[in-house]
């Protein structure tokens, strides 16, 4: 009776000592998981993650064989290879399209409006944990994800315009010692114009309403280049012309003294808007400038009022003089 005890005693203790084996190869690889279970979601990256998951799956199949009769090495390697196939997914969810508002969408879909109240804090725990609703829920995750991919290519464009027109400056020449004009517009138009009719095409996009307002700036602003730089074209032209004519000739100043004035005195306001152009040639800053395009009307208009007083005066001189 007593070699019976002994044996089963011994026989306790081999199997005791072979479960202390067991849970001690099974711990470094839980260990482990428990790291990556308490990653900050945010700094989750699904290559290294899946590199780390695929060397836990490789330590747990070269285990001793002893090691996998048991139940815990089994659950420990479920769960592993269930992360494992989780990571395509989480690939999706790491995708750089997705903005805090899609992932308010996604926690409504997912019903964790409590649970997932700060992203800050969301651990890959938290996701992992969710994996049944994950699966549950993709069809209509995936919808926000989708939207969240034609959103980004909206919001890629209008960072393309922002960061285009926040350097744009007009090119500058030097106009006879006396100031700057702005000497080429073909680049100017053509940008603008191009990013006019792409901006049209985002109207007609389905992903548009997030970006409306943003959209409408500077649809509004690139209308206003246009509008702004084709009166500008106008004014300079006829200023230089203009100016040619009454500053090289004293004879005309004298004989149209009332239109010499006038010219002068736009000449003046011109003059002064260039010497701001000069200071500041960002075609944003120049836009900003107050009343820009009704100060560009008003030349324009005296300039063409000038210019015709000036025709007329020229043909009374050729009728009275024919040669």
């Amino acid at each position: 009776q007593v070699d019976h005890f002994e044996k089963r005693l011994r026989a306790d203790l081999a199997e005791l000592d072979e479960i202390r084996n067991v849970w001690k190869s099974l711990e470094n690889v839980c260990n482990r998981l428990e790291e990556l279970r308490d990653i900050q979601w945010i700094t989750v990256q699904p290559k290294k993650l899946k590199a780390n998951i695929e060397e836990l799956l490789s330590l747990m199949t070269a285990m001793v064989p002893s090691v996998k009769n048991y139940h815990s090495y089994h659950a420990v390697k479920s769960n592993i290879e269930n992360y494992l196939k989780m990571i395509p997914f989480i690939n999706e969810l790491k995708s750089e399209a997705l903005k805090e508002r899609h992932w308010k969408d996604m926690i409504k879909v997912l019903d964790l409006t409590t649970i997932w109240n700060n992203m800050s804090d969301l651990t890959l725990r938290d996701i992992w944990d969710q994996a049944d609703n994950l699966k549950k829920n993709e069809n209509l995750l995936r919808d926000i994800m989708v939207n969240a991919q034609g959103e980004k290519a909206l919001e890629e464009f209008l960072k393309q315009i922002s960061e285009q027109w926040k350097v744009y400056q007009l090119e500058l020449i030097d106009y006879q010692k006396k100031c700057k004009v702005i000497k080429s517009w073909d680049d100017l138009f053509t940008k603008a114009k191009e990013n006019l009719s792409n901006i049209l095409s985002m109207k007609l996009s389905p992903y548009f309403k997030s970006f409306e307002a943003e959209t409408l700036s500077w649809d509004d602003k690139l209308n206003r280049i246009i509008n702004i730089f084709d009166i500008w074209i106008d004014v300079q032209r006829r200023w230089v012309y203009l100016e040619g004519i009454f500053t090289s000739s004293t004879d005309i100043a004298q004989l149209l003294p009332n239109e010499s004035q006038k010219f002068q005195s736009v000449a003046n306001e011109f003059v002064g808007l260039l010497k701001k152009v000069e200071k500041s040639p960002l075609v944003i800053d120049v836009i900003a400038i107050p009343n820009v395009q009704k100060l560009l009307e008003r030349l324009a208009e005296s300039l063409t009022k000038i210019q015709k007083a000036l025709g007329e005066y020229l043909e009374r001189q050729r009728a009275a003089f024919p040669r």
